[in-house]
């Protein structure tokens, strides 16, 4: 009866009013803020998200499960934290791509925040807070801050000026 977009738009507008159903698939499944969609385009863009490793079906992620996060956690941190203020629909595409590419420079230095086995993903959540919703918020702040300083991702990683991603040395 109506287009897949109106479709998305109904069906989020159903399941995240009055009675609610799952609110967080509605949410992935149409975005009805621009922060909301340069959440989601940055979860299907960067290949080391995506729904293997994002929970889009629930709100939380099981401690078995090989998944990073999930989408509500990436979505609500950028909803908070996220200054680039998108207002376009070329702002939304302009930092999404920037925050796909951060998440590559990020990734390449700290691969937990990459794609796991499920034995490396509960090693890690035994280990370390890395994983959780309050670390993600803490490194799409970081990701914000970079961004309205015009910090190139890449050069984050090896500048000396920032130097966020490098794994802290512990001392004895």
């Amino acid at each position: 009866m109506v287009d897949d977009a109106t479709a998305k738009k109904v069906a989020t507008i159903y399941n995240t009013r009055g009675d609610k159903g799952e609110r967080l698939t509605a949410k992935y499944a149409y975005s009805e803020t621009k922060e909301q969609e340069v959440a989601r385009r940055l979860v299907n863009g960067s290949e080391h998200l995506g729904q293997d490793n994002v929970e889009v079906l629930s709100n939380s992620v099981s401690a078995s499960s090989h998944k990073l996060t999930a989408f509500n956690t990436i979505s609500r941190a950028i909803e908070t934290s996220w200054k680039g203020g998108p207002v376009t629909a070329a702002d939304v595409e302009a930092q999404s791509s920037w925050l796909i590419s951060a998440w590559d420079s990020l990734v390449r230095v700290r691969p937990e925040y990459g794609k796991l086995s499920t034995p490396a993903r509960q090693t890690q959540r035994a280990e370390t807070i890395a994983s959780t919703a309050v670390v993600i918020y803490g490194l799409i702040g970081a990701m914000s801050a970079m961004y309205t300083d015009h910090v190139d991702p890449s050069a984050a990683v090896q500048g000396p000026r920032y130097r966020g991603w490098q794994r802290p040395v512990l001392m004895a």
